[in-house]
């Protein structure tokens, strides 16, 4: 499953001018979307209550599922967060819910893989509320086989994500709570990753510009992380210019699903091919991979170079005259097997 996903903290589309700011959006994300065609959507500060959120139907024309929590306070102006997913992928559609009140709502669909869930988060401005609501939403984790989150986290983890010598990255008792927010979760930030870094050529370092007493700032707030089976594949993470509608730009993330594993060459000896323990070693040893059991450390290439290893620490074992041994791995993910030896 090819999917492509935005975040946007939109800073209001309620109010007296809701019906124009609406307008505006829409044609906002269109704007932004030309290249890549959302599957989801998902925004936070909304500032919609719920007669609003009744009467706005979808932010973007087209068929699409919507799942909101209204925005909190005494007049329903804080916050507020919408995922909203194309209506084609309904038949995947497993679950959904609101983990707190304006902040975090999740939907979970069918994968290749299990069950997908993908979490729309609008952290708290302050530490100490931070730390309260990492470990909410560790509580109150639904089940899912792997994740997809995004959103505005109102802080950042290094340095590097703060323009010049601006000061702010997570620590102390919110870093503590971040740390199992993460490992609950088993996410990480896609930003940096390989399959991923090729696109900031393309793309801005900042998701945000704000104030300070030393002037303008800015962070990379609003972020994607995924579980790292999913990082493993090609994708693009984007930070599409701003606009004046929001000081906050939409991010955008397109995962392309890229498992195949190309046959491998081997050399080894005829005799060591003729021993039936020794294929059957390998069968085995391959037999043992499930991907969803794989954890980061250990994951689908980690186990093809184990056995690639197995197969070298027998050859050498063995004084014999070497001969290629083709290919022992073919088909997709999981389903691999080793399917002849020569």
């Amino acid at each position: 499953m090819n999917l492509s996903l935005i975040t946007w903290n939109i800073q209001g589309i309620g109010g007296s001018q809701f019906h124009k700011r609406k307008n505006v959006l829409a044609a906002e994300i269109q704007r932004c979307t030309e290249a890549i065609v959302p599957d989801v959507i998902m925004v936070q500060e909304h500032h919609l209550d719920g007669d609003k959120i009744d009467k706005i139907g979808n932010i973007c024309p087209g068929s699409w599922t919507n799942t909101w929590s209204a925005a909190t306070g005494d007049r329903q102006t804080h916050g507020g967060v919408l995922i909203a997913m194309k209506a084609k992928y309904n038949a995947s559609f497993t679950g959904r819910g609101c983990l707190v009140e304006g902040r975090a709502v999740y939907i979970r669909i069918k994968h290749r893989y299990g069950h997908l869930g993908i979490l729309n988060i609008y952290a708290p401005n302050s530490a100490t509320e931070r730390n309260e609501f990492w470990l909410q939403l560790v509580d109150k984790k639904p089940d899912a086989d792997l994740w997809i989150i995004g959103g505005d986290f109102n802080m950042v983890e290094h340095q590097e994500d703060r323009s010049g010598n601006a000061n702010g990255t997570v620590q102390g008792a919110e870093k503590d709570a971040w740390d199992k927010f993460c490992l609950a979760y088993n996410v990480i930030d896609c930003w940096n990753a390989s399959n991923f870094q090729m696109q900031k050529e393309k793309s801005l370092l900042y998701s945000r510009v704000g104030g300070s007493v030393h002037g303008r700032t800015m962070s990379r707030l609003d972020r994607w992380y995924l579980d790292p089976r999913l990082i493993d594949m090609k994708g693009k993470c984007i930070i599409c210019p701003g606009t004046m509608f929001s000081d906050h730009a939409p991010v955008l993330l397109h995962i392309k699903e890229n498992i195949r594993c190309n046959p491998h060459n081997v050399k080894v000896s005829k005799e060591l091919v003729m021993d039936n323990k020794w294929t059957n070693d390998i069968r085995r040893l391959w037999s043992n991979v499930k991907w969803l059991d794989l954890d980061p450390a250990h994951r689908l290439a980690g186990k093809i170079e184990e056995c690639a290893c197995f197969f070298r620490k027998k050859a050498n074992e063995l004084s014999h005259s070497q001969t290629p041994l083709a290919c022992f791995l073919s088909g997709r993910g999981p389903k691999e097997k080793i399917s002849r030896l020569k």
